[in-house]
């Protein structure tokens, strides 16, 4: 069921984000924002697939791009305290738009350099799911130059492919016709991919072994 939200209420927020005078009172805006728990149109996440679209919200369209317009302005200006709060926001609006936004502070050109900030961005995405989210994960699973934020987009990765994604696998061995056919063989292409990813960074002897073993146990429970 989607969650009314009052739109009331979230103008408020949105004005206070808009017309803070300090980080501070940016960074509140933004949290309150993101408490809501809005789920705007073209929301990714359903309850247990994540890897699937939700159906449309009735949050309204003119209010959501107002709302999108003026996190963009904050992430632009704003310090990491509220980048970071922004971005917790934006995992809760949970639409491509924002897994866009959030791909690209995570990855490329427009890269967050703040560690918090990044890890903030992985549990939101972490909440959105979706192709875009996946895709952001795996890139930074691999190729995020601090550890701690490596591990979290790991666990994330797990989370979405194994734990949230029931529709992407399946459970116990299947026998058809006699020959028993393994979970593996049955993943969705979404989750082969992720698959892929967890096995290089298994393998990969230049990882922290915290790192491999967090890989090693995604690996366990994907191919049970």
């Amino acid at each position: 069921m989607v969650q009314k939200v009052d739109p009331i209420e979230v103008k408020m927020w949105v004005e206070r984000l808009r017309n803070s005078k300090t980080d501070e009172e940016a960074a509140s805006a933004a949290s309150g924002l993101s408490h809501l728990r809005i789920r705007t149109r073209g929301t990714v996440r359903t309850r247990g697939r994540g890897f699937a679209r939700a159906a449309d919200s009735d949050f309204p369209l003119a209010l959501q791009q107002e709302a999108m317009e003026v996190a963009l302005s904050a992430l632009k200006e704003r310090g990491p305290t509220v980048r970071r709060e922004v971005a917790f926001a934006l995992g809760q609006w949970g639409d491509e738009t924002a897994a866009r936004v959030l791909e690209g502070m995570l990855v490329g050109e427009k890269r967050d350099d703040e560690e918090d900030v990044r890890l903030a961005c992985i549990d939101a995405l972490r909440s959105i799911a979706g192709h875009a989210a996946v895709r952001a994960l795996q890139s930074v699973a691999e190729k995020d130059a601090s550890e701690q934020v490596r591990y979290a987009a790991i666990e994330a990765l797990a989370e979405l492919a194994l734990t949230e994604a029931p529709a992407a696998r399946t459970r116990g061995a299947v026998r058809t016709r006699g020959a028993v056919v393994k979970p593996k063989a049955n993943l969705s292409p979404e989750a082969k991919e992720v698959l892929a990813t967890l096995l290089r960074i298994r393998d990969d002897e230049k990882e922290p072994e915290y790192i491999r073993r967090s890989a090693r146990a995604a690996l366990t429970h994907l191919e049970e």
